[in-house]
C-alpha cells in the first residue's frame, strides 16, 4: 500500500494525492490517505487549520486514515519501518524535487508537499479524470462562466488571507500585478480580466485595471454551504490566460485548464527563502516577472 499524509490547503492536497495516485498505479497497490495530521486541532490558535478538500473531485482512494500515531511519535522510531518519510523538520526537504521518492517501492509512507509535476508525469491522463468536479456551479454563476468562455478571458488571482505576514511565502505586491498586466496586454488582443481573490474588497481598493474587467465576488465562490472555493477553482480553470500568485491553488487551476497556447504570468520568486528551489513549478513557456 502507498500511504500519503495530507497537509495544507487544496493545492497542497492535490500534489500529495497526485504523488500517491501515480505510485499506486505504478506498483498496482492500494492508496491510503492519512488525514490524521490534517484533522488534528491541537496546534494552537496561531495555526491555520485546513479541512479535507479532495471530496470535491472524483478521486480514487482505497482507505482513509483518520487516527494515526505517526505524526505524534518521535520520527526515528519509525525510520526503519517506513523507507521514505519526510517528517517536516526541514522545509527544504519538503519542497525540493527528490527523484528518490519515485523509486521507494510499494509499501511506503509519504510525508511532504511534493510540489512538482515530475512526481506524476506518467499518470497525468488518469489524474485529469480523477480531478473531475463532482458539483456543478450555481445557476446564478452560469452567465459568468459563459462570459469567460466566450471572451479572451484572463484569470487574475490574488492570494492574501493566510499569506499576509507569512514568512515562507509572502503576498505578491500591487506592483507585481500591475506589471504583469502590462506584460499580458502586450501579448493578447482584447482581453477581459476576471479578478478572483480571497480578499475581493482589497482588490477593489488597490488594483487599478485600465481595461475591461470584473471583480468576481464570493457569491460565485462555492457550490455548497461548505466554504471550500470549489466553484472559484472550477471557473478559474476555464479562463484562457492567467496572472497568478505564488499559490498552488492557482497553479492547479492552470494545470486543469490544460491549454498550450495561453499566456501565464507568474512571480519570479515562489518562496521568500532563496534556499527553497521551486523551479519544478515553472513551465518553460510561463513568463516570470
Amino acid at each position: 500500500m502507498i500511504t500519503v499524509k495530507l497537509a495544507g490547503g487544496l493545492g497542497n492536497q492535490m500534489f500529495q494525492y497526485a504523488l500517491g495516485r501515480s505510485l499506486s498505479l505504478r506498483y498496482g497497490v492500494a492508496l491510503a490517505l492519512d488525514l490524521s495530521f490534517l484533522l488534528d486541532r491541537s496546534n494552537g490558535n496561531s495555526y491555520v487549520y485546513r479541512d479535507y478538500y479532495l471530496n470535491m473531485f472524483d478521486i480514487s482512494v482505497d482507505k482513509f486514515i483518520e487516527k494515526s500515531p505517526i505524526h505524534h511519535v518521535i520520527r526515528n522510531k519509525f525510520a526503519e519501518k517506513f523507507r521514505f518519510n519526510f517528517p517536516g523538520v526541514r522545509v527544504e526537504s519538503q519542497f525540493n524535487f527528490n527523484s528518490t521518492a519515485l523509486n521507494c517501492g510499494e509499501n511506503c509512507y509519504y510525508s511532504g508537499y511534493w510540489q512538482s509535476p515530475k512526481y506524476f508525469l506518467e499518470s497525468e491522463e488518469c489524474l485529469r479524470s480523477d480531478f473531475t468536479f463532482l458539483s456543478t456551479i450555481k445557476t446564478s454563476s452560469q452567465a459568468l462562466l459563459d462570459r469567460i468562455k466566450d471572451s479572451n478571458s484572463v484569470c487574475l488571482n490574488v492570494r492574501r488571507g493566510d499569506y499576509v505576514g507569512n514568512k515562507l511565502h509572502g503576498v505578491c505586491t500591487v506592483k507585481y500585478y500591475h506589471y504583469a498586466l502590462e506584460q499580458l496586454f502586450q501579448r493578447t488582443n482584447n482581453p477581459t480580466v476576471f479578478v478572483f481573490s480571497d480578499d475581493v474588497e482589497w482588490c477593489r481598493a488597490n488594483l487599478r485595471i485600465p481595461y475591461e474587467h470584473m471583480f468576481v465576488g464570493h457569491e460565485h465562490a462555492h457550490t455548497t454551504e461548505f466554504k471550500n472555493f470549489d466553484a472559484y477553482f472550477y471557473i478559474m480553470s476555464k479562463c484562457r490566460h492567467y496572472i497568478i500568485p505564488n499559490s498552488t491553488f492557482a497553479w492547479w487551476a492552470v494545470w486543469l485548464n490544460g491549454r498550450k497556447d495561453n499566456v501565464v504570468i507568474v512571480p519570479n520568486r515562489w518562496f521568500n527563502d532563496p534556499n527553497i528551489n521551486a523551479e519544478e513549478l515553472y513551465e518553460q513557456t510561463w513568463i516570470r516577472v
